[in-house]
């Protein structure tokens, strides 16, 4: 930007590398007379370097020469020239489903989004990023018509106005159709698993009713024995009645069963005959000064022995001595 630019016939800019100016043509912008843009030379590939220079640069304004180099407004940083991998074999099968096509190449850092352009045949492939080895794009959804003839059409990038890559074709993958054998087994396929799926249901369906019709018989059977056991209970009831009455009648005729009375029966279950000579069954032998005394606390103990709590409380001690051997608690019994 400056003053008075319309009145300059052929401005140029001017980069000075290693000694040497190169030009590039400038131009007005339109409807303004101080704002013009240039474009920036070509540099031989024999004095770039591997990354960026920061060279003098300066604008041929007819003869005005101090403004040929401009080292007061600094140095102009030039990277080198982006590179760009062509296809292999001059072509690339692009698969419908994805949907951004990727172009791989070098020294693309400097780039912005809007500097570069990438056409599919006659159709554009819309930029989406540059990052500094891959440009991304969204290809047409269909398969453009190619620029010239009826083949694939040819995948061209154009960086800024000086540099174009014709990476090659660009062949759309379309999805394949079945054949007619493959239509044929799939169909087959889904018959048999439908037969098998529905000989499976009816195999299930069979067994399902035959263990119901068994769950049946043997609901059955169970009542049944029910019933049978329910007809001997009260038959044998009805026996037992008989029994009972003729017992009765036995009884009350004056025959009856001979029975203990209860000390003896008592003695005889905890003391067997054959234990004629136990403590127990025997008269204390104690001197007669002492007996009353022995008689009245056995009494005091024996009634302890009825209090229930007393008795658990005994008898819970007793067990948790380990050292109480079978025989004693037996006696103690």
């Amino acid at each position: 930007s400056g003053e008075n630019l319309h009145n300059v016939q052929t401005p140029e800019i001017i980069i000075w590398a290693d000694g040497h100016a190169y030009f590039g043509p400038c131009k007005l912008v339109a409807t303004t007379t101080t704002n013009m843009t240039c474009t920036s030379p070509m540099i031989p590939e024999s004095e770039q370097y591997d990354g960026p220079q920061e060279l003098s640069f300066g604008f041929k304004m007819d003869d005005v020469q101090y403004l040929e180099q401009l080292n007061v407004l600094g140095k102009m940083r030039v990277y080198p020239d982006p590179v760009l991998e062509r296809y292999k074999d001059g072509e690339k099968v692009h698969q419908q489903a994805q949907e951004i096509v990727f172009i791989n190449g070098q020294n693309l850092a400097p780039l912005k989004h809007y500097d570069v352009h990438v056409h599919i045949g006659q159709e554009e492939c819309v930029v989406t990023s540059v990052v500094s080895t891959v440009i991304a794009c969204r290809p047409p959804i269909s398969q453009p018509a190619a620029t010239v003839g009826d083949g694939f059409p040819e995948v061209v990038v154009t960086i800024g106005q000086n540099l174009t890559f014709v990476l090659g074709t660009l062949h759309y993958e379309t999805p394949e159709e079945l054949s007619l054998g493959a239509i044929i087994g799939i169909a087959v396929g889904v018959a048999i698993f439908f037969i098998v799926t529905i000989i499976v249901c009816v195999l299930c369906l069979i067994k399902s009713r035959r263990n119901d019709d068994l769950m049946k018989k043997l609901r059955k059977d169970m009542d049944q024995l029910e019933s049978r056991v329910a007809n001997e209970c009260k038959e044998a009831f009805a026996e037992l009645q008989t029994d009972m009455s003729e017992l009765t009648s036995n009884l009350s005729g004056g025959s009856s069963i001979p029975f203990w009375d209860y000390r003896t029966y008592c003695m005889r279950v905890l003391f067997p005959p054959e234990c004629s000579d136990h403590p127990v069954t025997r008269e204390l032998e104690l001197d007669y000064r002492h007996r009353e005394d022995t008689e009245r606390g056995l009494k005091l103990f024996f009634n302890l022995i009825r209090n229930k709590t007393f008795l658990l409380i005994f008898i819970r001690t007793l067990e948790a001595n380990k050292e109480f051997s079978m025989k004693e608690r037996v006696n103690v019994a």
